[in-house]
């Protein structure tokens, strides 16, 4: 596993490359480009490291490249990710199947943050399978609205959602969109 990452226009303030919101509030654009990769040689999980145990062991390839922008409030991110497996389906004597979710996902976030620690950001997200597990993977798609309210930085913060998926989490319904919405409160350390 590696990840090699650069800054073209310099340090972010405070390690701001490192969560999305331009708390700092960037005096002059900062950028920073990365991009990592895994190999997991005769895996034996659904996940690599985590997950299933797979009824046969696979080499299992993960790419991600992502880039985030800030600027004076201002913040856009972009992230690209694959998976490859050798053998994503695997199957048991009786003919269960378990398999990796090989495929393509890419995120994308746009926020602003007001003097007053309060952040609007959309999100759009989509995980795309390969052809090999379509049978047992569908196209998941997601488009998000949130307010956030820093009350540490990013050690305490309240956050409310509003979002429409292809994929319901709480129900068993598959490429039908459903409204969502949250809350949730973070207290990092």
């Amino acid at each position: 596993t590696g990840r090699v990452e650069i800054l073209p226009l310099g340090k972010f303030t405070k390690g701001g490359d490192y969560f999305e919101g331009d708390l700092e509030r960037e005096p002059t654009p900062k950028l920073s480009l990365a991009g990592g990769l895994s190999h997991n040689e005769d895996a034996r999980r659904t996940g690599a490291q985590i997950g299933r145990d797979l009824y046969k062991q696979t080499d299992i390839q993960t790419y991600i490249f992502d880039g985030l922008l800030k600027y004076r409030g201002m913040a856009l991110y972009a992230e690209y990710m694959a998976r490859e497996a050798d053998d994503p389906v695997t199957f048991n004597a009786a003919g269960e199947q378990r398999h990796v979710l090989t495929g393509h996902g890419q995120n994308y976030q746009m926020s602003y943050i007001f003097p007053s620690n309060v952040e609007l950001a959309g999100r759009y997200s989509r995980i795309t399978p390969n052809q090999e597990v379509r049978t047992y993977e569908d196209t998941e798609e997601a488009y998000l609205v949130g307010v956030t309210k820093y009350l540490r930085a990013h050690r305490l913060k309240v956050q409310g959602n509003v979002g429409y998926h292809s994929q319901n989490p709480f129900l068993n319904v598959n490429n039908d969109y459903h409204w969502t919405a949250g809350v949730q409160i973070e207290l990092g350390i």
